[in-house]
């Protein structure tokens, strides 16, 4: 399974968790910060991408265009 969808679900799980330990405030407040941390990942993740991967995605976006 890859990695990134491991660590999404365990965040998951320890919110809920949170949320039913603890007043919810403060697993919303939780929640908040990682959904704050996938946003990052995301951006800085797709800021690492390869120019092999910037040009496959321009030329499946000019044919989905095309279609």
């Amino acid at each position: 399974m890859n990695k990134t969808l491991i660590t999404i679900i365990a965040i998951a799980a320890f919110v809920t968790g949170l949320a039913l330990w603890t007043d919810t405030r403060i697993a919303a407040g939780a929640g908040a910060l990682a959904l704050l941390g996938v946003i990052i990942y995301g951006y800085i993740s797709n800021k690492r991408a390869s120019d092999a991967t910037y040009r496959k995605a321009e030329r499946n976006a000019r044919e989905m265009r095309k279609s």
